[in-house]
């Protein structure tokens, strides 16, 4: 079973984007970029919803991971200009859950928030990595949408760049519900 990986970037504050979607807040150069490049890696597919993939079309980029399997969450987009993205309309739990019964070395999850919410509420995240930058955002898209319950996490790894950028590898906790 292939494992679901929230691999995120945000402020101190809790933020992915502005309130616009535009993220040039973040630190841009450093070695925590050569790292997250080595991460992508390790993923065979890429899931992300609409307002992260139109970063990338608006920019006249169809497919921003071309190396991966694509899979855009949206009930706004009827198809992709790209063959090799496939659009996930209102079935996003059991399309991912799909993903994950599959043979495969992982899944990222690209963002946005509210997706990574969804699938935290159904059990499909098993791991979190925040790329925490040194900067306060003021206000924006937060790393999570509200969600109606908490999320147990364990502390798997840490490190720390000179450029004052944190990750943080975290272990989704399965607790048993009620």
């Amino acid at each position: 079973m292939q494992r679901l990986t929230y691999f995120v970037a945000t402020s101190i504050d809790g933020n992915i984007a502005r309130p616009d979607d535009s993220f040039d807040f973040f630190v841009g150069e450093g070695d925590h970029v050569t790292d997250y490049l080595a991460a992508l890696k390790t993923f065979d597919s890429v899931v992300m919803g609409r307002r992260t993939y139109d970063i990338a079309a608006k920019a006249g980029v169809t497919n921003p991971y071309p190396w991966l399997t694509t899979y855009v969450v949206s009930k706004t987009i009827a198809s992709s200009a790209d063959p090799n993205v496939t659009i996930v309309g209102d079935d996003a739990v059991n399309v991912v859950r799909s993903l994950k019964e599959r043979p495969g070395r992982g899944i990222y999850l690209c963002g946005g928030g509210k997706l990574a919410a969804l699938l935290l509420e159904h059990d499909l995240v098993d791991e979190i990595t925040i790329k925490l930058n040194p900067v306060i955002a003021g206000e924006g898209i937060p790393v999570f949408a509200k969600m109606d319950r908490p999320t147990a996490l364990e502390l798997v790894d840490t490190k720390v760049y000179e450029n004052g950028v944190v990750f943080l590898q975290y272990r989704v906790k399965r607790s048993p519900r009620a």
